[in-house]
C-alpha cells in the first residue's frame, strides 16, 4: 500500500473486536448458568418430593409389617425419578400434586389412571391408604372364604353320592340267609313255571302229529279199498 507521501508502508492486521466477543462469552455464560440454575431447582423439587413421600412411607411402614406373608400383591417402595412415587402395589401408588404440597393417591386403570384421593395432610392421606389396603385385604378374604365354602359343598356333594351308591351294595351283601334260602324256593317255582309253559306248547304239537298219522293212515286204507273194489269186477 502506498502512503501519501508516496512511500510504501507494511499494512497492519485488523484488531479483533474484543467488546464483542466478551458481550458474547458473558452471554454464554449467562445462559449456562440459568440452566445450572433451573437443573438445580429441579433437583431441589425432586428431592423434596421424595422427602415427603419417604415420611409418609415411614408412617405406613408398620401396617405394611401386619400384612400376611402370603399375600405379595403389596409393596411399600419409593421410587426416584423425576416424579417420585410410593408405591402400594402394582397399579396404585402416591405422588405429589403439581404444588408440590399435596399427596394424591393415583391408581392405573384399563380407563387411564383416575386420582382416588388427594389432599395436603400426610396423615390423612396414612389414614386412606391404609383403608384402601384393608379393604383390599378383606376382598382377598372374602374371595379365599368363598372358594372355601364351594370346595367344602362340592366334597360333602361327592361322599354324599357315594354313600348312596355303597349302600345298596351293602344291604344285598349283609343280607341274612334267610333271605336267600327265601329266594331259592322262588327260583324253583320259576322254573317250575317255566318248564309247564314249555309243556304247554310241546302237548299240542304232540296231539297234531298223532292227528295227522291217523288221517294218513285212513286215507291209505280208503285208497286200498278203492283199488281193490275196482279190481274185484275184472275178476269176475
Amino acid at each position: 500500500m502506498s502512503s501519501t507521501n508516496g512511500t510504501d508502508t507494511p499494512a497492519t492486521p485488523e484488531t479483533p473486536n474484543t467488546d464483542q466477543i466478551r458481550k458474547l462469552k458473558s452471554a454464554v455464560d449467562m445462559v449456562r448458568n440459568r440452566q445450572a440454575d433451573q437443573r438445580d431447582v429441579v433437583v431441589d423439587l425432586g428431592e423434596a418430593e421424595k422427602a415427603r413421600l419417604d415420611l409418609l412411607a415411614g408412617e405406613l411402614q408398620p401396617l405394611f409389617e401386619d400384612i400376611d406373608d402370603d399375600d405379595d400383591r403389596f409393596e411399600l417402595a419409593v421410587s426416584r425419578g423425576q416424579r417420585p412415587r410410593m408405591w402400594i402395589d402394582m397399579t396404585t401408588f402416591v405422588a405429589m400434586g403439581h404444588d408440590k404440597l399435596s399427596y394424591r393417591l393415583l391408581k392405573d386403570t384399563r380407563m387411564g389412571r383416575i386420582v382416588m384421593a388427594e389432599t395436603d395432610d400426610k396423615d390423612k392421606m396414612a389414614d386412606i391408604v391404609s383403608e384402601y389396603v384393608a379393604e383390599r385385604v378383606l376382598e382377598r378374604e372374602k374371595m379365599i372364604e368363598g372358594e372355601w365354602r364351594s370346595m367344602k359343598s362340592a366334597k360333602a356333594a361327592t361322599e354324599e353320592i357315594g354313600l348312596e351308591e355303597f349302600e345298596p351294595a351293602s344291604a344285598e351283601k349283609d343280607r341274612p340267609a334267610e333271605a336267600a334260602a327265601t329266594a331259592i324256593p322262588d327260583a324253583a317255582a320259576l322254573a317250575a313255571d317255566d318248564e309247564s309253559f314249555q309243556n304247554a306248547f310241546a302237548k299240542p304239537k304232540r296231539r297234531t302229529g298223532f292227528a295227522l298219522f291217523m288221517l294218513g293212515a285212513v286215507f291209505t286204507l280208503a285208497v286200498v279199498a278203492i283199488v281193490g273194489f275196482l279190481m274185484v269186477p275184472q275178476a269176475i
